[in-house]
């Protein structure tokens, strides 16, 4: 090969060994299954894990199996802690008036004893639902356990009427705000404030306490 030759085809072989010494972009099955998960993928397991599969179906699982309710039941699972949480809330309040009107209309009973008895009531009726359904993954193991949890769901709630007792002694004693609308934004408030108690410090998992 005659020197001028050799010149001219020594660019095509720097390149072919370039190209050899430069790593594939195509990946291999080995690195495909070696290289994290995508995004997507991190989400539907972070999704799988949520909705925590090894739970049994209960009744309200089962009542968004129905045909006429089967396409809300992706946004139940979704969002069911909270959304059992609002039920049952509105449930302990209509067992509250009606314990009130029981004790107070139809017994004849003072305002003040039928309210506390009403109150009572209702903060069971939220523990014991709460405790099945909303929370039922950090319901307590043993009876001593289950006491104690009680206990502190009952000092959870007596924390929260003393939080609006103070916005209702602020906004409507001192300011002279209108009572109802006060009384309306501290329900807000109350609500709030039980669901963190609740999730937080009474029904929190097991993996969260030292």
């Amino acid at each position: 090969m005659s020197e001028r030759e050799e010149k001219r085809n020594r660019p095509e072989e720097d390149e072919r060994r370039e190209n050899a010494s430069r790593p594939s972009e195509t990946p291999s099955q080995s690195e495909i299954s070696s290289q994290p998960e995508s995004l997507s993928q991190r989400q539907d397991a972070a999704e799988e894990k949520k909705s925590d599969p090894s739970r049994k179906p209960d009744l309200f699982d089962k009542l968004f199996t129905l045909p006429g309710l089967r396409w809300a039941g992706p946004i139940f699972a979704r969002y069911r802690e909270v959304l059992l949480y609002l039920f049952f809330g509105a449930v302990t309040t209509l067992v509250s008036f009606f314990v009130f009107w029981l004790f107070h209309d139809k017994l004849g009973w003072n305002e003040h004893p039928a309210n506390l008895l009403s109150w009572v009531t209702a903060v069971l009726v939220a523990f014991l639902t709460n405790r099945a359904w909303v929370f039922a993954d950090a319901r307590a193991a043993h009876a001593g356990s289950f006491f104690l949890q009680i206990g502190e769901f009952y000092l959870s709630r007596v924390a929260s009427l003393g939080a609006e007792e103070a916005i209702l002694a602020v906004f409507v004693t001192w300011l002279g705000l209108p009572a109802m609308a006060v009384k309306a934004v501290a329900s807000i408030v109350v609500v709030l404030l039980n669901y963190i108690l609740s999730k937080f410090i009474v029904f929190r998992k097991k993996s969260d306490k030292k």
